[in-house]
């Protein structure tokens, strides 16, 4: 067994990403990538389950961070989506060319 150590009860905040996928490339685990360049896998269970249908999104979650084989883990006790105040469809100019946010 690899070594495993328990960094306590943090918050963290990225997207949702997949990370490994069955046969049909559906998801069967997803870790959360944070802003800063670091990614937490999530632990299996009922709540981190919850988060495979929340991939691409940006989520606030709320767990027990620990590493396990050099790879950062969570396990989640609650998760809140990030929303995003709603944009207008402002029209910007890049590079001569123009872009909808939507």
């Amino acid at each position: 067994m690899g070594k495993e150590s328990n960094l306590g009860l943090n918050k963290i905040q990225g997207l949702i990403i997949p990370v490994a996928w069955d046969e049909e490339g559906n998801s069967l685990s997803v870790a959360v990538a944070t802003f800063d360049e670091d990614e937490y896998l999530v632990h299996k269970d009922e709540k981190g389950d919850h988060l495979l249908g929340l991939l691409r999104r940006e989520v606030e979650v709320t767990g027990v961070v620990g590493i396990k084989d050099g790879i950062k883990t969570i396990k989640v006790s609650k998760y809140l989506l990030v929303k995003k105040p709603a944009l207008s469809n402002e029209i910007l100019e890049e590079e001569g060319e123009n872009y909808a946010r939507e």
